[in-house]
């Protein structure tokens, strides 16, 4: 009986082939750990030791590709990452997001686990990227690119051209230093609109949810487009509201947009409403056009910023004002709002830039004022975007052409992504955002441009 004894897990591992010694000639199968126990040793594993595990030999292989072993990539990933990443990690590469454990084990593949995880792996590393990135301009428009705005794996850019462009970002990846040589740069996947011009002026804006984007121009109108349509299709909505262009516009959760214009106004549309319909409400309280505007889905409100210099917080569904936050000396271009836990302390905050270069913080909850970072611009700040998992890095482009990074909780400047050399002096940008190891930025001078960071 000495002889078939049951292996220890270290003897097992010391073995050719590992575990799955019963596999070799002259072996029986009760000198190996049972399959299950495998599996309950892998789902107490971190990732690293999950990912080492595949390399070990190819039964190992086999079994993290079997339905056993993608449980124990999504048990992982889970317990490293937290759901709250993961699902926007999945959203950002494209895939199906918020369906059941169960579920969500059936549909995604080792493939996809390894995806995430790189994923949050390029996005930590953003502020820490030695080389510099590689710089693509992208084609598409021909004139100043007014707005932009990520919706999963695609950037949706807007422009005085009049035109709507959709861009897949996940393409961007393989123009490294490295890879890019002699390959042309992506071309926009599709525009929107007939004739493809999405209005019939400059767009000003343009906000991404899901299956959907709503866009707003100098023509006044809010339209809505279905990211999957054919190509050349009308807008799925055209929302009549507004005396004069729209400024700023946010998605919201439940398929409700709300959009703040000239006229001073912000009307809350109900995108599930018949065609024609009007808005659901209209909030006033700003003297001057709404320049900016957020969304919090934690809390399910508005905030707006106006030439008025105020910061206005509502709930759109009563069209009320909770409260009031001035502070500003300038006209107020970029907003952003995140909550976030550092150090078991938790933060719901929201950041202003101004035609200053100035940025204040605020405690969203109270309204109060926190701190203010003076002069990190030597210009107007246009744009504040957060970076895919939120808990890491806040965007500031600027029209002195420079996007810096700053830590949320104690804007800490972490880098200056772009522009530290001066070369976009004159560019005039308009907004940044950052898709992984990706920033993009958009520009008064019709260029659209990518930096690819890798290690």
């Amino acid at each position: 009986m000495a002889d078939r004894r049951q292996l220890t897990y270290g003897e097992l591992l010391s073995r050719n082939g590992g575990p799955w010694a019963w596999q070799e000639p002259g072996n029986t199968r009760d000198k190996a750990l049972p399959r299950h126990a495998l599996m309950c040793i892998l789902d107490h594993c971190d990732v690293e030791h999950v990912a080492a595990s595949e390399q070990a030999c190819f039964q190992w292989r086999e079994l993290m590709i079997s339905p056993d072993g993608l449980g124990v990539w999504q048990t992982t990933v889970l317990r490293a990452l937290g759901r709250d990443r993961v699902e926007k990690y999945k959203a950002a590469l494209g895939l199906r997001s918020g369906q059941s454990y169960e579920q969500e084990r059936v549909d995604l593949t080792a493939r996809n686990w390894k995806r995430i995880l790189r994923m949050h792996k390029a996005t930590k590393m953003l502020p820490y990227y030695e080389q510099p990135p590689n710089h693509l301009p992208l084609p598409g428009h021909s004139g100043p690119v007014l707005c932009m705005c990520l919706g999963g794996p695609y950037l949706f850019t807007g422009g005085a051209d009049h035109v709507l462009f959709m861009y897949r970002v996940p393409l961007l990846v393989h123009y490294t230093k490295e890879k890019a040589a002699g390959k042309p740069a992506p071309r926009p996947s599709r525009s929107f609109g007939q004739g493809g011009l999405a209005h019939s002026g400059p767009v000003l804006c343009v906000a991404a949810e899901k299956e959907f984007l709503v866009s707003g121009g100098v023509d006044g109108l809010v339209k809505m487009w279905k990211v999957e349509s054919a190509p050349d299709s009308p807008a799925s909505r055209v929302l009549q509201g507004h005396q004069g262009p729209v400024w700023s516009i946010c998605a919201m959760i439940n398929n409700f947009c709300c959009s703040g214009g000239a006229d001073k106004k912000l009307l809350l549309w109900d995108l599930n409403a018949p065609k024609g319909a009007k808005a659901v409400c209209t909030m006033t309280g700003h003297s001057a056009g709404v320049s900016a505007m957020c969304y919090s889905q934690k809390n399910d409100q508005v905030i707006s910023a106006s030439e008025d210099k105020s910061i206005r917080i509502w709930d759109p569904h009563k069209a009320v004002c909770i409260s009031v936050l001035d502070g500003h000396k300038s006209i107020i271009y970029g907003l952003e709002c995140w909550q976030g836990v550092t150090n078991d302390v938790s933060y719901d905050l929201v950041f202003s830039g101004d035609a200053d270069g100035n940025i204040m913080l605020w405690d969203r909850p109270s309204g109060m004022f926190l701190s203010k970072v003076e002069d990190v611009h030597a210009d107007a700040i246009k744009g504040m975007s957060l970076s895919l998992d939120p808990q890491q890095s806040l965007l500031t482009a600027s029209m002195d052409g420079t996007v810096r990074l700053w830590k949320p909780d104690s804007m800490e400047c972490e880098r200056v992504l772009v522009g530290e050399d001066g070369s976009n002096v004159d560019a005039g940008l308009t907004m940044a955002v950052a898709w992984a190891n990706i920033v993009v930025s958009s520009s008064w001078d019709g260029v659209l441009r990518s930096y690819v960071y890798t290690e």
